[in-house]
């Protein structure tokens, strides 16, 4: 039974990996192999979801039916209007396992531990189940009260919290509920890819921006194995998730402004929007990342913008759900309820600035707690460090923008807690600030290390590597 039950969970996993190849397709035909592993699961994962609760807004009941349809007709359709075939840059292999065959032992060697990092987290994510309170409550009660309810309301009925966050990781859960009865469970497969979308479009960013191999090899190797990145490859969050689709959104609108490249701001835009469409302050995070990509490639008066490709597409999606969530209890939420305290104080004159200074002091012995984060901000700060002082800095506009991005996810999960703790008490704000700020910071911590490898353009190697 359990056998049966983790084909059926492969099978599902299949079906969502197949829509994101062939939405990636649609877009363009042009990605290579490196695009459409980084972009399939969270451009699938997104769509399918989103395009479900659009139908059960509208008032398709059948939840069931409603999936297996919306499966068939995007497969069918993104088939016939895309195609399957791949093309190839000048670095992209031909074949994946050619290409693995091809190099050489070194980098042998860190594939192999990379790949046995990531299949540790699969195992160790199925192992132990849903063990953690807010990935059973907010997560995988939710997803099980949908298939159970079979509609999007069970989100609203079971688990904690309502509809306050959105019910994308629900709904994908729920596939499992349904194909499986979610018995290994099998939905927890769901997380580690997270963490593979990150490490192959971070892999692809820097190689695509002349990173050399060796250090693109070790920037793999940091993330893969950062502490709190790999616990939430296995937990049940949406904090990792949340990472993934700001961190290829960003990379995605570097790339896509840079090299005056149209469809690579559309993928950049439906990540920002997905974004939303996980965490209900995705859309902070989302826009201040936008804007900060804007105005600094304005600043330095490099790449081409296109406007409404890299806007259009985020704002449909994130006001879908910014108007499903205010029409279902939003302005109620503890979210918005942080946001409304604060707005009262700021008005007569209260601004707490000691607290922010404490949250902020906070912030800095937090990122040095190698349990926590491993040695990603020492190596990222002294990487950082030593590109100021280089005299070759190529591609300094990608890295500045980098940067600049990295700081305004970094700032706004500051301002989160910020804003949150007028709506608190004392006692009970520091519970949440120290159990909650290492996996709020999750955003930062990925992109200043996407950031600090990028910086080591302007260090010399061997040519081989």
């Amino acid at each position: 039974m359990a056998i049966s039950a983790f084909l059926l969970d492969l099978f599902v996993i299949a079906v969502l990996l197949l829509i994101g190849i062939l939405f990636t397709r649609f877009i363009s035909r042009s990605f290579e192999y490196s695009a459409l592993l980084s972009l399939a699961f969270p451009l699938g994962t997104g769509l399918l979801t989103w395009i479900i609760l659009i139908l059960w807004w509208l008032g398709i009941p059948d939840l069931r039916i409603t999936s297996v349809v919306v499966s068939l007709i995007l497969i069918i359709g993104l088939w016939a209007a895309g195609g399957i075939g791949i093309s190839k840059p000048k670095w992209a292999p031909t074949s994946i396992l050619s290409k693995i065959q091809s190099e050489d032992l070194v980098s042998k060697v860190f594939i192999i531990l990379i790949s046995t990092s990531v299949l540790f987290a699969f195992v160790i994510s199925v192992g132990r189940s849903y063990s953690v309170w807010d990935a059973i409550a907010a997560y995988s009660v939710k997803g099980y009260g949908i298939a159970l309810e079979n509609s999007i309301d069970g989100a609203r009925i079971w688990g904690s919290q309502g509809f306050e966050y959105p019910p994308n990781i629900p709904l994908l859960i729920s596939f499992f509920r349904m194909m499986s009865g979610d018995l290994l469970p099998g939905s927890k497969l769901l997380f580690p890819f997270y963490l593979i979308s990150i490490l192959i479009a971070s892999y692809r960013f820097w190689r695509l921006f002349a990173v050399k191999k060796i250090y693109s090899l070790l920037g793999v190797g940091l993330l893969a194995t950062v502490p709190i990145l790999f616990e939430h490859a296995t937990t049940g969050f949406a904090n990792l998730p949340l990472a993934a689709y700001l961190t290829l959104a960003v990379v995605w609108g570097i790339e896509g402004i840079y090299t005056r490249e149209p469809r690579a701001q559309i993928v950049s835009s439906l990540l920002f929007g997905f974004a939303c469409w996980i965490r209900p302050e995705g859309i902070l995070y989302s826009l201040t990342a936008m804007f900060s990509i804007l105005l600094i490639s304005r600043i330095m008066k490099q790449g081409l913008i296109d406007f409404p490709r890299f806007t259009i597409p985020f704002f449909i999606i994130g006001a879908t759900w910014m108007i499903f969530y205010i029409m279902n209890g939003g302005s109620e939420s503890q979210a918005m309820g942080g946001v409304s305290a604060a707005l009262i104080n700021f008005s007569n004159g209260n601004f707490d600035v000691d607290q922010l200074l404490r949250i902020i002091r906070f912030a800095g012995r937090s990122i040095l707690r190698i349990e926590v984060w491993g040695m990603l901000f020492v190596i990222s700060a002294f990487l950082i460090a030593r590109w100021l002082l280089c005299k070759n800095k190529e591609n300094s506009e990608i890295l500045i923008t980098a940067v600049v991005a990295s700081f305004s996810l970094g700032a706004v999960s500051l301002l989160l807690f910020y804003l949150g703790q007028f709506d608190r008490e004392a006692d009970q704000f520091i519970g949440w600030l120290q159990s909650g700020f290492a996996r709020t910071f999750i955003p930062f911590g990925v992109m200043i290390g996407v950031s600090a490898i990028l910086s080591t353009t302007c260090i010399v190697v061997n040519e081989k590597y």
